[in-house]
């Protein structure tokens, strides 16, 4: 069942949605530079950041206390999602940052055509620089930040160690860019989806195909495991074309049952799982912020 969708207006337009992992916290980036926090039970508002110019990443840490940016000037920032306060910052890349992944003790940065950075969260001090000139499509690190997934147009995802930058697996599935990846808390799945508009889920430990959903009519951009492993929620965005509706679908992995809902034309959009098992999406345009949740009985 689908619940009616819930809706935050905002000051000005949006241009991020992020859901913590336990989907109580909202973040939603605006146009006049605000990173703005809501209680995603409530919709209240509990913070609103002041950002870094030309700031075009973001990503919450797996307990969603802390929120790391990345800017226009290869600077990565990490706040604390509770007070908005500035905790540290550092350069990672000499070009703009534009995708960022948080795991266990570790932090990743992508920057173009720039590879990975892999810092210490800590201290971000840099801890490796990997894949040389690669442009990712895509990236996420495992919740105990053991393992970073890097999706590349050329060779769709690798598997590397976190800790040494030793590739560990690399699948060749899907065959278009992978722009969305979500691990399961127990560390044996990975879930990636995106251009193919095609979910994928594969065993971390032998790299083969766990489940294949291909019922969406746009490209992937977020994916979410429930807590135990057994169901995958993802929604697609607006993208061909940009005026066209996206939609999010609740997927269980054993009877392979699914259930979808509309999400109408978004740019935007972000999915989670709360600790009664339900799925929650979020999803952005204009000056709005909607929430639907699909019930655990979906």
């Amino acid at each position: 069942m689908t619940s009616p969708a819930r809706r935050v207006e905002l000051p000005a337009r949006a241009g991020a949605v992020l859901l913590s992992h336990d989907a109580t916290l909202l973040v939603a980036g605006t146009a006049d530079g605000h990173a703005r926090l809501f209680d995603a039970a409530t919709l209240s508002p509990r913070a609103a950041i002041r950002v870094p110019e030309r700031t075009a990443a973001a990503a919450l840490s797996p307990d969603g206390r802390l929120l790391v940016t990345g800017d226009g000037s290869g600077t990565v920032s990490v706040w604390d999602a509770t007070t908005g306060e500035r905790l540290r910052s550092a350069k990672a890349h000499d070009a703009p940052i534009d995708g960022l992944a948080v795991g266990g003790d570790a932090l990743a940065a992508t920057a173009g055509e720039s590879g990975v950075t892999l810092l210490e969260l800590a201290t971000l001090t840099v801890r490796r620089r990997l894949l040389g000139d690669a442009a990712p499509s895509g990236l996420a690190l495992s919740p105990d930040g053991r393992v970073l997934a890097v999706g590349l147009p050329e060779s769709p995802i690798l598997l590397l160690d976190a800790k040494t930058g030793e590739e560990r697996r690399r699948i060749t599935e899907p065959f278009m860019a992978a722009f969305a990846f979500a691990f399961d808390s127990a560390g044996d799945l990975l879930a990636a989806g995106g251009a193919e508009k095609t979910l994928f889920v594969f065993s971390l430990a032998s790299g083969a195909r766990v489940a294949r959903f291909g019922n969406h009519d746009q490209p992937i951009a977020a994916i979410a495991f429930s807590r135990d492993g057994a169901r995958v929620a993802a929604a697609s965005f607006s993208l061909n074309p940009p005026s066209a509706a996206a939609s999010a679908r609740l997927a269980s992995l054993a009877s392979k049952r699914e259930t979808a809902v509309a999400l109408g034309v978004t740019p935007f959009v972000a999915a989670a799982f709360d600790a009664s098992g339900t799925a929650h999406v979020a999803c952005a345009a204009g000056k709005a912020v909607e929430l639907f949740a699909l019930a655990a009985g979906s």
